[in-house]
C-alpha cells in the first residue's frame, strides 16, 4: 500500500508540478521550461528523462569533467528532456551553488566561471553535443 502511495504522489507531482526531484542535488523538470539551445529559439518539446536516460548523461558528464579536472559531486543538476530533430536529448544545468529556486525553475546564470555550465545529451547516442561552461566572473 505505501509503494503504490508513493507511486501516486509521484505522478501527482509529475502533473501537478512538472518535476521530479531526484535527490538534494537533482531534479528532473517535465515541461514549461525555457531552454535556450540555439541563439533566439527556446520552444522544444519536452519530456520527463527516465533513469536511463539520467545515468547516461551522469557518465558522461562525470567522465567529461574529470578530464577538466573539475569534481562531479561539487554540482547541483537540473534535467529537462528535450526533443530536437526527431532525437531525445536531455538538457542538463549545472551551479556549484544551489539557489532558492532551483527546484522550481531553471537557473540562468551570467557570468560565474566553472561553477556554472550547462550541456546538451544526446542520450540515443551517448554522446555530449555541447558542454558549455559561463565566462569568468
Amino acid at each position: 500500500m505505501k509503494k503504490l502511495f508513493i507511486f501516486g504522489l509521484v505522478i501527482n507531482s509529475i502533473f501537478t508540478f512538472a518535476q521530479v526531484k531526484l535527490t538534494d542535488k537533482e531534479i528532473c523538470f517535465a515541461s514549461g521550461q525555457k531552454i535556450y539551445l540555439e541563439k533566439g529559439t527556446e520552444n522544444y518539446d519536452q519530456f520527463l528523462p527516465n533513469v536511463k536516460n539520467i545515468e547516461i548523461v551522469n557518465s558522461l558528464l562525470k567522465n567529461e569533467l574529470q578530464k577538466k579536472k573539475l569534481n562531479y559531486s561539487n554540482y547541483y543538476f537540473q534535467y529537462v528532456g528535450v526533443k530536437k530533430l526527431d532525437k531525445n536529448f536531455i538538457y542538463v544545468n549545472a551551479s556549484c551553488r544551489k539557489t532558492e529556486y532551483f527546484d522550481s525553475q531553471i537557473l540562468t546564470v551570467k557570468g560565474g566561471g566553472k561553477c556554472y555550465f550547462n550541456a546538451l545529451i544526446n542520450v540515443e547516442e551517448n554522446s555530449i553535443e555541447f558542454l558549455k561552461f559561463n565566462a569568468p566572473k
